[in-house]
């Protein structure tokens, strides 16, 4: 990756400045721990603004492609992001913590002097990750269990299942 890229966030936000470019997937070293493969390219865009009550806010745009395991056949899959986000600026947790209190859809974070847009973007790109990545429908479903070719127990269990009651003896 080239030379980081360091905003002052509240600045940034008060001038109205504006980002955009990509970013290779193999550069995003905290992400590179949840996806299967390092090729690729993310796309973001960040504006900053202030809102109507004249706080310092940063909207971000990331999106792209990545490769992810299903955790249910074991299998890659492409999983596509496309994220868009408002994240408000505050000087301390605490200023945060009371807005929060007054709006609980709030993204709040705390401005820094020399903020990441690096960190920014793979902290979207970590939220927009599911908890357990799966496919909606795994090819070859109840027919193997994984990547050893054994058949699936549940599988196994659901058609022993059907056989009953297809069979009430």
């Amino acid at each position: 990756m080239s030379k980081p890229l360091i905003i002052d966030s509240a600045e940034f936000a008060r001038e109205h400045g504006s980002l955009s470019g990509e970013i290779e997937l193999r550069s995003l070293s905290r992400v590179l721990g949840s996806v299967q493969s390092r090729d690729g390219t993310i796309r973001y865009q960040l504006h900053g603004s202030v809102d109507r009550f004249e706080r310092p806010v940063l909207r971000l745009q990331v999106a792209g492609s990545v490769e992810l395991l299903c955790q249910r056949c074991l299998k890659p899959f492409g999983f596509v992001i496309d994220s868009d986000s408002r994240l408000t600026l505050f000087g301390s947790e605490a200023d945060i913590d009371t807005a929060a209190e007054q709006d609980e859809e709030l993204d709040g974070i705390v401005a820094q002097h020399e903020q990441s847009v690096v960190d920014l973007i793979e902290d979207e790109i970590l939220l927009a990750l599911p908890l357990a990545p799966k496919h909606d429908v795994c090819a070859a479903e109840g027919k193997t269990g994984g990547a050893d070719g054994k058949p699936n127990p549940f599988a196994v269990l659901q058609q022993l299942k059907v056989n009953k009651q297809a069979d009430p003896d």
